[in-house]
This record gives structure tokens, C-alpha cells and sequence, in this order.
């Protein structure tokens, strides 16, 4: 008997397409929508927190923005680790025409 190899499409880590992250991070069920950038949740030095949820299925989602350069990267995704524990942590930088760079961080329970 010949054993069947599925294999899955692969997409590309580091896109750029801000409807990409949406898809990605996705959950129908999720608590709370992304708020707009002139409401944040709270203030991280320059950063805005938009989006800091976790969803019914255990899906930790946070979403920070900065006008006119890069949110402090280095700094969320260590917080994050220290969080997910053992989890797998996956991230996206993206860049909106508004001026704004989101960063996206999620990892599953």
C-alpha cells in the first residue's frame, strides 16, 4: 500500500498585506474589534495598544501601533514569549497608508 503525502500551501512569514493579518488572526468569535488608532486601549510610550484580547478558543491577540516608524518590536514580542510559554508565537510588522506601522502578535493556548 503507497502511503499519501498531503501537503499544505505555504504563504509567505513576512507579508505585508494588512487584510493578510486580518485573515490570519481571525476569529469570528473574537471579544473585541481593533479599535482606530486615535482611541487605543492604553499608551506604551509611543505606542498605541489596539488590540489586547484573548478569544474563546484561546487565541491571544494583540495589536500595537506608532505613526512614522516601527513600534518598539524587540520589547512586545519579549513580553510575549514570557507569556505564550511554550507556545508558538507568531508575528507581522505591517505598514498602512495612514501613516501608522501595526505590529501584530498572536499565539494559541
Amino acid at each position: 500500500m503507497n502511503a499519501l503525502t498531503v501537503t499544505a500551501p505555504t504563504s509567505n512569514r513576512w507579508t505585508t498585506n494588512m487584510a493578510s493579518c486580518n485573515a490570519q488572526t481571525a476569529d469570528r468569535y473574537g471579544p473585541d474589534p481593533l479599535r482606530p488608532v486615535d482611541k487605543p486601549l492604553a499608551w506604551a510610550g509611543p505606542d498605541r495598544i489596539l488590540l489586547d484580547d484573548v478569544t474563546c478558543f484561546g487565541l491571544h491577540r494583540w495589536v500595537i501601533a506608532r505613526k512614522n516608524e516601527c513600534p518598539d518590536q524587540v520589547s512586545w514580542l519579549l513580553e510575549a514569549f514570557k507569556r505564550a510559554g511554550n507556545a508558538d508565537v507568531r508575528w507581522r510588522m505591517v505598514w498602512k497608508d495612514d501613516g501608522y506601522w501595526y505590529l501584530w502578535i498572536y499565539w494559541k493556548e
